[in-house]
């Protein structure tokens, strides 16, 4: 098989996909389509003919496909860097984005200007001042396979479409152009063009009033550029896609060679200035502080020189020998000109350059300190070399003042036995603080002098040690905060939170102190994180065998449970949450068979009968009790041992009195998603229950935001992630909004021990999985739809001139609703009961699909948000298929829902076809008997449309899965798509909540967004009832049929709204089945 090729091709600024060798372009396309990750429209990329030159300089034949920036970079983005279906080429630069990325999004970006032609160009480059980058730099250049470089170095004239295919032999071209390019300058191109790209495609997607550093920008877009000063022209031509720079006037000239000195140490050199700090020896044996300006007569050396890249340094003095070799003569200028330029970081540098050649410069403690603190940092951002004496970088390094609290060493009195027991996270550890220089632990005595010295440098134990002042203060605040009331011990809460985080705060006190952990509190803490790795056995009343992965997660619960403490278990959908639950009530069963309080477990109704079943055929001999439905009686006063109460969120909420006073063994909540509003009636009533051990179950424990993250913890491990104002001060706004990699760590290291996830595609975790195949499936718009949709969105302007605020908001939400009803049938948005055929590209498309999977004999599900779609869809296939599909929404009761699953699962006469509305079938159901998935509209969540997939595609089933995402092409399902696929890392980074971002949206954009693309091909509609002329009414109807997103309403009743008629429904009929052939 012959593996693509991918090159980058300077000259064109873009990508090339080749695929050399005699193959027909059906073997190209099935190349195309087979290519990993999401590479947007590779449907409609046609290949093109052209010639390539192999490395050996075979001039060879090959099918391509060019790619710009904008379709190259998502796509080599969402590259798993250790797939192996990536080719040589391929997998290096999607290995050189990451580079890329890196260096963006530190800021690593160079202004410059191109010269050589009239007007003059700007564009952005890379900053390589960092070693580690100009490192990855050189391994990118060593690494770049052949394959990268099958082209000439000026190729224009080679490639061309005016060949066809098997015409052309392959021949030695004996020619200077079939040389291939050089690695590195190749990269660099790369590297420089990427990074222009992405400045200037973030400088124009961000809205005016976004970006308070981009407002100039925004404002001057409108000018003509040559009417503006020099720097402003240089700002526009740096953010537009038009990147001419007309100059104006002798002085301008020089602005190029003046932005080419200012970043020369920015760029790679053969040879670079460094500076060296030598300070002056310190009398060894002395254990007090000694105050440096006192010690140090000679005071502090900055030695000035040249570095190579092998890091040999060459002295000033070595290089001003008389000499004539024009090395050193070069040497010389780079030396002088980099001390010029460094001048403005350290002013002290005018001292090297007042003699007649440049000189080591001697400086004084004062000035030392000041190069320490502020020069040699930004120094080194500007491309110099600096080294620091041992022990001095970062103000002391190893030698660190810092504050210590060691936790848990002392019992508390709370603590001991015979005091009132406590649950979970309540009570107290102990703390003592203390102070550490280095390893070395300081007395109050030492610091006492230390901070009287009132100098930075000072020597101890024979060392020199830089003391930042702001520290100082701080450490002087901890202590002064620790002699405090209240600050001999910690909530376990708090104990814990600073335990695994390994630092502590104190309020008002930025400095973040380091943790030790003693005693029993730092035996539990050493056994909570190794909990799913100690041996455990299954119960011996589990009906059936647990997976090695599950007996992990029954050791994870075993052992919180124990240790009094809460969790959330986040296994990937099908995984088994519910059996590993069931054997921890069965051990629990079996160590105490006589006594055991009850277990109560809140689901959504949809899964209690799920339960129920579950409770029958893994652990029969665990009591149940069911509470819930209309005619339900009062919680009994005592339950059998270890019985397990059932009940539903709404029960919950409407006697939270009843739950919130009774004693429970353990509380699990499952589907805890349900929770995730911290500011819900339903997430109080639940937070309110007591237990010494409360579990939550979720395959999704961030869909949007991170608080929902902490209002599920605020429900398992009260108090443990601070309050909620708290929580978003130290996490979520540090995370969220400017993505802080150390907030995100402590947040991991934090909340780990007390998350178990895994999932289904980790082949470590479950070997017999089938796989599960996305597809999209784009679709066409009828002429109806078509016109439907342009007067719709022209509507828009209408409704936005005449709104704003909540109303603007609103009106953007119904246009939105209206849209997608377009798009999945005109009968939706006009509230029509029929005709269906033929009136939208999208059912036409999946009728045809669906068709084709039952007459193979497979079983199939359709997902849709709209109730009222998912009743058109019922009458519609009912008409093609001959069987009325079961359709499971809302409105459907406990009962109904119960006997859909079952007949679909078990019955072989059952239906092969079932319709689910997206929020009530997308949880809790198991559906494996399926192994074709249709997501008829899309969701704007994509983790809601993953938990419904995973009805299907989870344990139990032995089939491959395919998912099959329905997409109009050019209108806002297309656009909304990329977005989508851009938001499904959201569990560490959130682009927004449901459709609440897209209504913040300016006019512009929303315009852009829902644009009707005017070079479609709208389906042919021979056979369609010809559309009427569309006249939108002046009051457009609101979606009250929508199942609005994240919680804004549930599934609407079955009854259609007055005025609208209803979907017209068939006699339900057993489908006809033969040979597994629909008849």
């Amino acid at each position: 098989m012959i593996r693509p090729i991918l090159q980058y091709r300077p000259l064109d600024r873009g990508f090339v996909i080749c695929l050399p060798g005699e193959a027909d372009s059906h073997a190209w396309l099935r190349t195309l389509r087979g290519l990993p990750g999401h590479l947007h429209g590779r449907d409609r990329l046609t290949p093109a003919r052209a010639r390539i030159f192999l490395p050996d300089g075979a001039l060879v034949e090959a099918h391509t496909v060019p790619l710009r920036w904008q379709r190259a970079l998502p796509w080599l983005a969402s590259l798993a860097p250790d797939d192996p279906r990536l080719g040589g080429s391929i997998a290096f630069w999607a290995s050189a984005l990451r580079l890329l990325q890196s260096l963006v999004l530190r800021g690593a970006l160079l202004p410059q200007l191109e010269t050589g032609n009239t007007p003059w160009r700007a564009s952005w480059g890379i900053s390589l001042t960092s070693p580690s980058d100009r490192e990855a730099l050189d391994r990118l250049v060593k690494a770049i396979p052949p394959s990268a470089l099958a082209f000439p170095q000026d190729d224009l004239w080679a490639f061309t479409k005016g060949l066809a295919l098997g015409t052309l032999d392959p021949e030695e071209v004996e020619d200077d152009l079939a040389l291939p390019p050089r690695p590195e300058p190749l990269v660099k191109a790369f590297l420089e063009h990427g990074a222009d790209f992405l400045a200037r495609f973030v400088a124009g997607s961000l809205r005016p009033g976004e970006d308070p550093r981009l407002g100039l920008i925004h404002r001057l877009r409108g000018h003509k550029r040559d009417r503006l000063p020099w720097d402003e022209r240089l700002m526009v031509a740096l953010s537009h896609p038009m990147n001419e720079f007309p100059t104006s006037g002798i002085t301008e000239r020089t602005l190029g060679e003046q932005m080419e000195q200012w970043s020369e140490g920015a760029r790679t050199q053969w040879i670079r200035p460094s500076l060296r700090l030598e300070a002056p020896p310190v009398p060894p044996g002395r254990d007090a502080f000694q105050e440096a300006d006192r010690l140090s007569e000679e005071g502090w050396t900055l030695r000035v020189g040249l570095e190579t890249p092998q890091g040999d340094f060459v002295e000033v003095a070595r290089l001003w020998e008389s000499t004539t070799d024009a090395t050193v003569l070069e040497a010389r200028k780079v030396l002088l000109r980099g001390l010029a330029r460094a001048v403005p970081f350290f002013p002290a540098l005018e001292g090297a350059l007042a003699g007649q050649k440049p000189e080591d410069l001697k400086l004084s403690p004062t000035e030392a300190w000041a190069f320490l603190t502020r020069g040699a940092a930004q120094l080194k951002e500007a491309g110099f070399l600096v080294h620091l004496p041992e022990g001095m970088a970062e103000f002391g390094g190893a030698r660190r003042l810092r504050a210590k609290v060691r936790l848990g060493a002392r019992t508390l009195e709370d603590t001991l036995p015979g005091a009132t027991r406590q649950e979970g996270l309540e009570g107290n550890v102990s703390a003592e603080w203390s102070l550490m220089l280095g390893d070395d632990r300081l007395e109050l005595e030492d610091f006492a002098q230390l901070s009287s010295l009132k100098h930075p440098l000072v020597a101890w134990k024979g060392k020199w040690v830089a003391l930042d002042p702001e520290t100082l203060r701080q450490i002087t605040a901890v202590i002064q905060a620790s002699r405090g009331a209240g600050f001999e011990k910690m909530t376990k809460g708090e104990a814990l939170a600073a335990a695994l985080t390994g630092t502590a705060r104190i309020p008002g006190v930025s400095e973040a102190i380091e943790v030790e952990v003693a005693g029993d509190f730092g035996s539990a803490l050493s056994e909570l994180k190794r909990l799913p790795d100690k041996p455990i056995t299954q119960p011996k009343g589990f009906k059936g065998q647990l997976r090695p992965y599950q007996l992990r997660g029954l050791a994870w619960l075993e052992g919180l449970s124990r240790l009094g403490l809460g969790g959330i278990l986040a296994d990937d959908m099908g995984l088994g949450k519910t059996i590993q639950v069931l054997a921890l009530l069965l051990m629990r069963q079996e160590q105490s068979p006589r006594f055991g309080p009850p277990t109560l477990l809140i689901c959504p109704t949809s899964l209690l009968g799920n339960w129920e079943r579950e409770i029958a055929k893994f652990a029969p001999s665990v009591p149940f009790f069911v509470h819930h439905g209309n005619n339900r009686e009062e919680l009994p006063a005592s339950f059998q041992p270890h019985t397990l109460v059932l009940t539903t969120y709404g029960v919950v909420r409407r006697e939270e009195e009843a739950f919130g006073t009774r004693t429970w063994g353990m509380v699990v909540v499952d589907e805890a998603q349900a929770i995730k509003n911290p500011g819900s009636a339903q997430a109080k009533a639940v937070r309110r229950i007591r237990a010494p051990f409360k579990l939550a179950l979720t395959g999704t424990p961030i869909e949007n935001r991170l608080l929902e993250l902490w209002s599920i913890l605020a429900f398992a491990l009260p108090g443990f992630l601070g309050s909620e104002s708290q929580f978003k001060e130290r996490f979520a706004n540090p995370i969220e909004k400017y993505r802080d990699p150390d907030a995100a760590r402590d947040l991991r290291g934090c909340a780990g021990p007390f998350i178990l996830r895994r999932v289904k595609t980790d082949r470590t975790i479950i070997e017999d999985l089938p796989e599960k195949q996305e597809m999209k499936v784009y679709t066409q718009l009828s002429r109806e739809q078509g016109l439907l949709y342009q007067a719709r969105v022209d509507q828009m302007e209408k409704d936005l001139a005449a709104a704003s605020g909540i109303e603007r908001r609103g009106r953007i939400l119904a246009l939105l609703t209206h849209l997608k009803q377009i798009c999945n049938h005109p009968t939706q948005f006009l509230r029509q009961a029929g005709p269906y055929a033929g009136r939208s590209g999208k059912l036409e498309r999946l009728t045809d699909m669906i068709e084709e999977v039952l007459e193979s004999g497979e079983k199939a599900l359709v997902f849709t948000q709209f109730r009222e779609m998912g009743d058109r869809l019922q009458v519609h296939l009912a008409d093609r298929l001959g069987f009325e599909p079961p359709f499971l929404h809302g409105g459907s009761t406990r009962e109904q829902r119960d006997e859909m699953v079952r007949s679909f699962q078990e019955d072989p006469d059952g239906p092969p076809l079932m319709l689910l509305s997206l929020k009530a079938g997308g949880v809790g159901l198991n559906l494996t008997a399926a192994t074709h998935v249709f997501h008829y509209d899309r969701w704007w969540n994509p983790a809601v449309e993953d938990q419904a997939t995973d009805r299907t595609y989870r344990i139990g089933q032995t089939r491959n899965v395919q998912v099959h995402k329905l997409i109009t092409i050019g209108t806002l399902e297309e656009k909304i798509d990329a977005l989508l696929e851009s938001k499904r890392d959201l569990a560490d980074r959130v682009v927004g909540t449901g459709e609440g971002w897209l209504t913040e949206l300016d006019d512009d954009a929303l315009r852009r967004l829902v644009a009707l693309d005017s070079n479609i091909d709208l389906m042919s509609d021979e056979d369609a009832p010809a559309p009427a002329p569309v006249d939108l009414p002046e009051e457009l109807p609101p979606p009250d049929e929508a199942e609005l997103p994240e919680g804004m309403g549930e599934d609407l009743p079955s009854e259609a709204p007055a005025g609208q008629p209803k979907p017209k429904r068939r006699t339900p009929a057993k489908p006809r089945v033969k040979k597994g052939v629909i008849a």
